[in-house]
Protein backbone atom coordinates (compact mmCIF):
# COMPACT_ATOMS: atom_id res chain seq x y z
CA UNK A 1 0.00 0.00 0.00
CA UNK A 2 1.36 3.38 -1.00
CA UNK A 3 0.63 6.06 1.57
CA UNK A 4 0.07 9.73 0.91
CA UNK A 5 3.22 10.65 2.82
CA UNK A 6 5.26 8.28 0.61
CA UNK A 7 3.89 9.96 -2.52
CA UNK A 8 4.60 13.42 -1.13
CA UNK A 9 8.16 12.46 -0.25
CA UNK A 10 9.14 10.21 -3.15
CA UNK A 11 6.63 10.60 -5.97
CA UNK A 12 7.09 12.30 -9.30
CA UNK A 13 6.18 15.99 -9.32
CA UNK A 14 2.69 15.57 -10.80
CA UNK A 15 1.92 12.74 -8.37
CA UNK A 16 3.10 14.95 -5.50
CA UNK A 17 0.84 17.78 -6.63
CA UNK A 18 -2.13 15.40 -6.83
CA UNK A 19 -1.21 14.19 -3.34
CA UNK A 20 -1.05 17.74 -2.06
CA UNK A 21 -4.49 18.40 -3.56
CA UNK A 22 -5.82 15.49 -1.49
CA UNK A 23 -4.02 16.80 1.60
CA UNK A 24 -5.46 20.29 1.06
CA UNK A 25 -8.94 18.78 0.80
CA UNK A 26 -8.42 16.74 3.98
CA UNK A 27 -7.13 19.74 5.92
CA UNK A 28 -10.06 21.81 4.75
CA UNK A 29 -12.58 19.15 5.74
CA UNK A 30 -11.01 19.12 9.20
CA UNK A 31 -11.62 22.87 9.46
CA UNK A 32 -7.91 23.67 9.12
CA UNK A 33 -8.52 26.23 6.38
CA UNK A 34 -5.41 28.34 6.94
CA UNK A 35 -3.21 25.25 6.93
CA UNK A 36 -4.95 24.04 3.77
CA UNK A 37 -4.18 27.35 2.04
CA UNK A 38 -0.55 27.36 3.21
CA UNK A 39 -0.04 23.77 2.06
CA UNK A 40 -1.66 24.39 -1.32
CA UNK A 41 0.41 27.50 -2.01
CA UNK A 42 3.61 25.59 -1.19
CA UNK A 43 2.59 22.87 -3.64
CA UNK A 44 1.80 25.42 -6.36
CA UNK A 45 5.25 26.91 -5.90
CA UNK A 46 6.69 23.52 -6.88
CA UNK A 47 5.02 24.07 -10.28
CA UNK A 48 6.33 27.61 -10.58
CA UNK A 49 2.99 29.17 -9.59
CA UNK A 50 4.14 31.47 -6.82
CA UNK A 51 1.30 33.16 -4.97
CA UNK A 52 1.94 35.07 -1.75
CA UNK A 53 0.13 33.84 1.36
CA UNK A 54 -0.87 37.39 2.29
CA UNK A 55 -0.97 39.40 -0.94
CA UNK A 56 -0.96 43.16 -0.75
CA UNK A 57 -3.55 45.40 -2.36
CA UNK A 58 -0.92 46.31 -4.96
CA UNK A 59 -0.23 42.66 -5.82
CA UNK A 60 -3.93 41.99 -6.19
CA UNK A 61 -4.49 45.05 -8.39
CA UNK A 62 -1.50 44.17 -10.60
CA UNK A 63 -2.85 40.63 -11.06
CA UNK A 64 -6.29 42.00 -11.95
CA UNK A 65 -4.75 44.43 -14.43
CA UNK A 66 -2.70 41.67 -16.08
CA UNK A 67 -5.75 39.41 -16.29
CA UNK A 68 -7.87 42.15 -17.84
CA UNK A 69 -5.13 42.88 -20.39
CA UNK A 70 -4.86 39.20 -21.27
CA UNK A 71 -8.62 39.01 -21.88
CA UNK A 72 -8.79 41.98 -24.26
CA UNK A 73 -10.22 40.67 -27.51
CA UNK A 74 -10.94 37.20 -26.14
CA UNK A 75 -14.51 36.17 -26.90
CA UNK A 76 -16.45 34.05 -24.42
CA UNK A 77 -17.27 31.56 -27.19
CA UNK A 78 -13.53 31.10 -27.87
CA UNK A 79 -12.95 30.27 -24.22
CA UNK A 80 -15.89 27.88 -23.93
CA UNK A 81 -14.98 26.13 -27.18
CA UNK A 82 -11.24 26.08 -26.44
CA UNK A 83 -9.16 22.96 -26.49
CA UNK A 84 -8.97 20.59 -23.56
CA UNK A 85 -6.07 21.09 -21.17
CA UNK A 86 -3.54 18.36 -21.98
CA UNK A 87 -0.53 19.41 -19.89
CA UNK A 88 -0.63 17.32 -16.71
CA UNK A 89 1.24 19.96 -14.69
CA UNK A 90 -1.11 22.75 -15.71
CA UNK A 91 -4.13 20.53 -15.08
CA UNK A 92 -2.82 19.65 -11.60
CA UNK A 93 -2.20 23.35 -10.89
CA UNK A 94 -5.74 24.27 -11.98
CA UNK A 95 -7.23 21.50 -9.83
CA UNK A 96 -5.24 22.70 -6.83
CA UNK A 97 -6.21 26.34 -7.46
CA UNK A 98 -9.89 25.35 -7.57
CA UNK A 99 -9.56 23.60 -4.21
CA UNK A 100 -7.65 26.53 -2.74
CA UNK A 101 -10.25 29.05 -3.83
CA UNK A 102 -12.75 27.48 -1.44
CA UNK A 103 -10.43 27.82 1.54
CA UNK A 104 -9.23 31.31 0.63
CA UNK A 105 -12.90 32.29 0.69
CA UNK A 106 -13.47 30.58 4.04
CA UNK A 107 -10.52 32.37 5.66
CA UNK A 108 -11.96 35.63 4.28
CA UNK A 109 -8.87 36.61 2.30
CA UNK A 110 -10.40 38.43 -0.64
CA UNK A 111 -7.03 39.51 -2.05
CA UNK A 112 -5.79 35.93 -2.11
CA UNK A 113 -9.09 34.70 -3.56
CA UNK A 114 -8.86 37.32 -6.32
CA UNK A 115 -5.31 36.27 -7.24
CA UNK A 116 -6.24 32.58 -7.21
CA UNK A 117 -9.25 33.27 -9.44
CA UNK A 118 -7.12 35.27 -11.88
CA UNK A 119 -4.56 32.45 -12.05
CA UNK A 120 -7.33 29.98 -12.86
CA UNK A 121 -8.50 32.24 -15.69
CA UNK A 122 -4.93 32.61 -16.97
CA UNK A 123 -4.29 28.87 -16.99
CA UNK A 124 -7.59 28.19 -18.74
CA UNK A 125 -7.02 30.80 -21.43
CA UNK A 126 -3.41 29.79 -22.05
CA UNK A 127 -3.72 25.99 -21.75
CA UNK A 128 -7.37 25.08 -22.28
CA UNK A 129 -10.18 24.03 -20.03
Amino acid sequence: IITLSAVLMNGHLIDKIKGYAILVQCLGLQGKHVEAVETGLQALAMLGEKIPLHPTEEEMMLTLKQTRAMLVGVQMKETVDSKAMTDAGQSAALNLLMRLSRYAYLVSDQKLLTIISCRMVKLSVEHGV
